[in-house]
């Protein structure tokens, strides 16, 4: 957003001040974007405003209920291509390919629990 001279505005009776296009292009900020305001020694810096509250680790952690012991990685991949087969049958091949890591995710349907190979 380099320019040569300044850009300037007004503030309005209502304390209602405009951005200048190029500012508002430069920054992506259309019509309804929130920003946060804040005070500054060198006058007033905005800042669009978070789109999630920021959030701490142990707000977070054990918010959601479980009953029974974890899942292991290799349950959890076998739980996810077992869903896939059910809403998308015939594109198992697919999915099966989208799982296909080296680092002990499921790398085939013979690998994926009893439940989860082809009938």
């Amino acid at each position: 957003m380099p320019t040569t001279e300044p850009l300037t505005t007004t503030l309005s009776t209502k304390g209602q001040v405009i951005l200048p296009k190029p500012v508002r292009r430069a920054l992506r900020w259309a019509a309804g974007t929130r920003l946060v305001v804040e005070s500054t020694t060198d006058g007033v810096l905005l800042k669009p405003e978070p789109s999630f509250p920021e959030t701490r680790s142990e707000d977070v952690f054990g918010s959601l209920a479980c009953d029974g012991k974890p899942k292991t990685v290799r349950e959890m991949n076998a739980g996810v291509l077992a869903e896939a087969r059910r809403r998308h049958l015939g594109a198992a091949s697919h999915c099966e390919a989208m799982l296909t890591f080296d680092r002990g995710f499921v790398r085939s349907a013979a690998d994926a629990s009893p439940a989860v190979r082809d009938p």
